[in-house]
């Protein structure tokens, strides 16, 4: 009985992580979309 709860803690564990590099990835693919690196002006981010 004490295994199948660690099984589930380890899903839990699993999950939790999985969650949060989705939310991490879906981060960075907006922020790709946004300012494309090809994109980028530098010397326009420092003008007013």
């Amino acid at each position: 009985m004490g295994d199948s709860y660690l099984a589930l803690g380890y899903l839990i564990a699993f999950s939790e992580a999985a969650m949060l590099g989705a939310i991490a990835d879906w981060f960075t693919g907006t922020a790709w979309l946004r300012h494309p690196i090809g994109n980028a002006n530098i010397i326009g981010w420092y003008t007013a």
